[in-house]
């Protein structure tokens, strides 16, 4: 088994101790008056291997107060030198304020804490130094044998999983062998979670309750809603009476309908007869129409030519004046863009003329020659002085003159080629004017020719004689067409008188033999309804005692399951309790509705922890805990027992180092008893 045992732990500024070291024996007393710091130490041991305090909190305060304001710029740390199995292991943590200067500024500002780590006084990485201290034990293992009150202050499910890890759980299979009682019911687990097993057969009984409370309620309904039975016999004759009557009337409204069907078809015929005789009116009337129409136009052959000839005459009259038209309007817009530019070059001339009137008109400015001297304030007699004004008067002169003359020249240019195009633009317009000129007098001539051309065809036509013939061709003084008419009035004549055709009467009838009908077979009906809700009250009753037989079925597997788990509970809680000598454990308990659910509370002389076992019997509860986790894990660990003032009969571990932290009114600073 690795033994580890705390030697030696110091302190600086640390939860107010600012600078301490205590050594320790196996076991070690430490006293002293309330708040002085014992559980400071024990908070000291858990945040150096951790970074927690003794109850697994990270975010306590660890750095030392004065007057309630914090000690700056000193480092916090604690060390412990802790013996493994003979050998020494030092461990440091060493948390240090950052403290940096903004730039601008005076003072240096906190900026947050950093923390360091040492190893047998060697700096590591954060991810070594807990590596270093996993190897010798698991944290939470760590916690569970070191504090006597850390595993009952687990949760349940997890001091379970613990227990059982130990122990080793015990299968329903276990329970089960060699006892016939489990044989069906450990057949039907096989394979399958026990939780929902149970849930299963719970849920099946409540569907088939549910449905067995429904089926007295379903033959109510049934039977509420079932009519009483008729007279069968009477309804039976009323209903043949009601279809012969129906047939009669079908028959007459069917005769009716085929006398008037064969009327139709023998009017087709003769209706056929007189269309054909219409069709051929028709044609005569055509024929005769074409005939006069061709003796027409043969007539007056001679006219139709000179009509198309003046028809073609105004058409080439209209073609050529819209081309001639055309032309005009395209050299009046090119007249009036070269108009437009003329204008646009005439304002650029006449902008140039003023620019070189007002160039020309400039003159230079002299500098003066009179200089007065800075330092007598009197004019300046330097001849050297004025002579190099005077050159540099000349020279400004010139590059003024020569600047000036350049730019007339310039202007000079632009004017001389603005005239140019000025000119070109004039000769344009000059020859765009004579042009249309000549367009609009060739329009007015070649107008003139073509109408003459038109009223010299027209005056032919006006010269010719019109050949009359009647083109209106009526039927009635057509021989033949008055013929053919005599044919159709006889066929007209022949035609049938129509039958009767009226159903209304009978139809009328036909519906009130329908309504007598369909009430007889609504009464007839209640037969089946009848004789169907009867043979539904002999299923729902079927079903019923199947469903009852179904239940007594899964109560059965119910009170079976539950034996077995019963059985189980118990050995379970045998094997775990078998491994402790002061406490025990409930691993099951039984629940408002009786069923058992898994648990895992610690009892005390049968009291559950917590609730009203004295701090001395916690304590020794604890300490029996922690010898068996010891010795099935192989390790041991400092125990530290706070408010052991309380315990006077301390259940000693087997292999730990104990560290009792007494609260003693007499010892007004801390006393370490070895």
């Amino acid at each position: 088994m690795r033994a580890i045992k705390l030697k030696k732990m110091t302190l600086g500024y640390f939860k107010g101790v600012n600078l301490m070291e205590i050594k320790f024996g196996d076991p070690t007393v430490v006293r002293g008056a309330n708040a002085t710091g014992k559980t400071t130490l024990f908070d000291a041991f858990t945040w150096c291997l951790f970074g927690k305090d003794s109850t697994g909190k990270t975010d306590f305060e660890i750095k030392t107060k004065v007057n309630g304001q914090e000690v700056e710029k000193v480092p916090h740390s604690v060390t412990l030198v802790l013996d493994v199995s003979g050998a020494e292991k030092i461990f440091t943590r060493v948390m240090h304020e950052k403290w940096t200067k903004p730039r601008g500024k005076a003072d240096a500002e906190f900026t947050g804490n950093e923390t360091h780590y040492y190893v047998d006084g060697c700096e590591v990485k954060a991810k070594d130094y807990d590596a270093t201290v996993s190897g010798l034990v698991d944290e939470t293992l760590f916690r569970m044998i070191t504090n006597p009150a850390y595993f009952p202050s687990l949760p349940w499910q997890k001091r379970r999983e613990i227990l059982l890890s130990i122990a080793g759980d015990t299968s329903y299979e276990d329970v089960a062998a060699g006892r016939a009682e489990f044989a069906q019911i450990i057949a039907e687990l096989s394979g399958k979670d026990y939780a929902m097993f149970r849930q299963d057969l719970a849920y099946r009984r409540k569907r088939i309750k549910e449905e067995l409370e429904k089926c007295p309620v379903q033959i109510g309904a049934i039977r509420e809603v079932t009519p009483e039975t008729p007279d069968y016999t009477l309804l039976e004759e009323g209903k043949t009476a009601a279809e012969e009557r129906i047939g009669e009337l079908n028959a007459a409204i069917a005769d009716r309908g085929r006398a008037k069907s064969e009327w139709w078809d023998r009017c087709s015929g003769i209706r056929a007869q007189m269309q054909a005789l219409k069709e051929k009116q028709i044609g005569i009337v055509s024929q005769e129409r074409i005939r006069r129409q061709t003796e027409y136009n043969a007539a007056n052959e001679g006219r139709e030519v000179v009509k198309k000839k003046i028809e073609t005459a105004q058409a080439n009259h209209t073609m050529a004046m819209r081309d001639m038209d055309s032309f005009i309007t395209m050299a009046e817009n090119g007249l009036k863009r070269n108009e437009g530019q003329l204008m646009a070059y005439t304002d650029k001339r006449d902008s140039l003329r003023k620019e070189w009137e007002a160039e020309n008109a400039r003159e230079f400015a002299d500098v003066s020659l009179d200089v007065v001297c800075p330092i007598s304030n009197k004019p300046c007699t330097d001849a050297a002085l004025l002579e190099n004004r005077r050159e540099a008067n000349e020279k400004a002169r010139a590059a003024f003159m020569e600047a000036k003359e350049r730019r007339l020249s310039q202007i000079n240019e632009e004017g001389r080629q603005i005239a140019k195009d000025i000119a070109r633009i004039e000769a344009d317009i000059t020859g765009v004017k004579a042009g249309l000129a000549q367009r609009n007098a060739d329009r007015e001539v070649l107008s003139l020719e073509h109408q003459q051309r038109i009223a010299e065809l027209e005056e032919e036509l006006n010269g010719m004689q019109v050949s009359s013939v009647d083109l209106d061709v009526k039927g009635e003084d057509l021989p033949e067409w008055v013929s053919v008419q005599a044919e159709i009035e006889a066929l007209q004549g022949s035609i049938p008188p129509e039958p009767e055709s009226d159903t209304a009467a009978l139809e009328d009838a036909r519906k009130t033999a329908q309504a007598v009908l369909d009430e007889v077979k609504r009464k007839l009906a209640v037969r089946d309804t009848i004789e169907n809700n009867g043979r539904k009250i002999a299923e729902i009753e079927a079903r019923e005692k199947e469903l009852a037989q179904q239940q007594a079925e899964i109560e059965g597997k119910e009170f079976a399951l539950e034996s077995l788990n019963r059985a189980r509970m118990d050995e379970v809680e045998a094997r775990v309790n078998k491994m402790f000598r002061i406490v025990k454990f409930a691993m099951f308990e039984k629940q408002i509705n009786g069923n058992m659910a898994e648990c895992c509370n610690v009892l005390v002389d049968g009291v559950k922890y917590g609730y009203g076992v004295n701090h001395a019997a916690e304590v020794n509860a604890g300490l029996d805990i922690i010898n068996t986790l010891c010795r099935f894990n192989g390790v041991s660990a400092p125990i530290f027992i706070d408010n052991a003032e309380s315990v006077c009969e301390l259940q000693l571990p087997e292999n730990s180092q104990v560290i009792r932290l007494v609260v003693d009114e007499s010892c007004p600073s801390l006393r370490i008893e070895r």
